[in-house]
């Protein structure tokens, strides 16, 4: 068993220790590779100047975000013909963009939130964007970037005002922000497991 992160900048590395969280600062993390070649079903790990070879029999992806849940790593472990736990290529994507998770249940039949989507193709005419929001949903509503896991450019508006500050900070994470109405309640994070039929903990 070993492990492996991707920086900030997006940098592969292998990691000695990860309990700390301070992994990024050890000077002994070595550059590596998920190799895409089946040939390699591994990892490419840079030391003195040539790479060695670890072999992997599955990869348990515990990344967040960007590359980790959009389907990304999915991606790359499927062209290296490595197996992996989680989601496949497709439902990752889908699921990372919150605005295409809520076109397909709703096209489903499946019940959500009622719910707006705001381009960043429209910033020079939000007005326009403003009024469509209020026209089809009621204050409160939950503005929130459709891919992007930050808290801070998400939050509640109570009205136009609020709503347009939210809207712009939401901006900066994400080309597309997602408005929908807002719903009180319990938050619950389950595991869906296999596959026919699949179920949930």
């Amino acid at each position: 068993k070993f492990e492996f992160g991707y920086d900030a900048d997006g940098n592969v590395m292998l990691i000695d220790e990860i309990a700390s969280g301070k992994w990024i600062e050890n000077p002994d993390c070595a550059s590596a590779i998920l190799s895409p070649d089946p040939a390699h079903r591994g990892i490419l790990i840079l030391e003195d100047g040539s790479y060695a070879l670890k072999r992997i029999d599955v990869i348990f992806s515990v990344l967040q975000g960007q590359f980790g849940e959009d389907g990304a790593i999915q991606g790359l472990c499927e062209m290296s013909h490595i197996p992996y736990v989680g989601n496949g290529i497709f439902s990752s994507a889908v699921c990372r963009s919150k605005a295409m998770t809520h076109s397909l249940l709703s096209s489903a039949g499946i019940p959500v939130a009622n719910w707006v989507s705001v381009s960043q193709q429209n910033l020079s005419r939000l007005e326009h964007e403003y009024d469509r929001i209020e026209s089809q949903l009621d204050y409160p509503v939950y503005v929130k970037p459709s891919e992007s896991d930050q808290s801070i450019a998400s939050g509640i508006a109570n009205n136009r005002e609020e709503l347009s500050q939210l809207v712009k900070r939401a901006f900066t994470q994400d080309g597309t922000v997602l408005v929908e109405e807002y719903v009180q309640g319990r938050e619950f994070r389950i595991g869906v497991f296999g596959y026919d039929p699949p179920f949930a903990s």
